[in-house]
């Protein structure tokens, strides 16, 4: 997600479904946008939310798609809350 400052934010998602029980923090790949790659992330997980330190900056908005991946397994996936 990008801002004008150009720091990497913390973007917040509401999660929709995890396919296995999720851990309070996890290393895993985001990705956003129909056709975005998969960038690294490190997510903290509370309830039904999560908020994810991107690697690298992106272009996203709330309401889009969010999917969490380990490798080419899907964990979870919602949309974009706020950025």
């Amino acid at each position: 997600m990008r801002n004008e400052t150009n720091e990497t934010p913390s973007p917040s998602c509401n999660l929709q479904r995890w396919l296995s029980p999720p851990r309070a923090t996890l290393s895993a790949s985001v990705q956003v946008r129909h056709r975005g790659q998969p960038i690294t992330a490190e997510i903290r997980v509370d309830a039904d939310r999560a908020t994810v330190q991107l690697a690298e900056p992106t272009v996203a908005a709330p309401g889009q798609a969010a999917v969490i991946y380990d490798g080419d397994r899907v964990l979870a996936g919602g949309w974009v809350a706020h950025v």
